[in-house]
């Protein structure tokens, strides 16, 4: 496939991607969180969360007072999974634009993940296994430190630090 090819390919789906905004843009209606997620990541890979700072405004606008998001940004109990690609986003976002606001919310979604750690290092989510929840906190972590996020850093290290795994479904280990 040549170059030329790729470049129309990536404009159609672009294209289609905007003619189906309705269903993912908050700034048109309640969503599933988890889909605007992934529209979210869809305009920072092409390079167009610019062109779309509200709809990260509006991501901010339904986060949660504990810090967290939940499954719908209508409402108002926060959980694990959706709250962690919500903040992804955020930072990801703010890498970018550079947004004190974005900052801010990254801020109270650091406090969220930190807040809800369990002693034995992993989270809880009542609609996922505590594997697929734990890793997703786990990534957030991972991308504030490689951004070098400064917020709360020693404790985000150690949080870090402290992620088991279940093994054999019998006991967490230290990875």
């Amino acid at each position: 496939m040549d170059q030329p090819l790729i470049d129309t390919l990536i404009r159609r789906e672009y294209d289609f991607f905007l003619g189906e905004k309705e269903e993912w843009s908050l700034v048109s209606r309640p969503q599933d969180l988890e889909l605007v997620a992934h529209a979210m990541r869809v305009l920072l890979h092409i390079e167009k969360a610019s062109d779309f700072v509200e709809e990260y405004e509006a991501l901010i606008a339904c986060q949660n007072p504990d810090g967290g998001w939940g499954p719908l940004s209508s409402e108002e109990h926060s959980t694990v999974w959706v709250s962690a690609f919500c903040s992804l986003m955020l930072l990801r976002a703010n890498r970018l634009l550079g947004r004190k606001r974005f900052a801010e919310a990254v801020a109270s979604a650091t406090d969220y993940f930190l807040d809800n750690q369990r002693a034995d290092g992993s989270w809880v989510d009542p609609a996922w296994a505590d594997l697929d929840t734990t890793s997703h906190p786990v990534s957030f972590f991972n991308v504030a430190m490689a951004l070098d996020d400064g917020y709360r850093k020693a404790e985000v290290q150690k949080a870090w630090k402290e992620v088991h795994y279940r093994e054999a479904g019998l006991r967490w280990r230290v990875v």
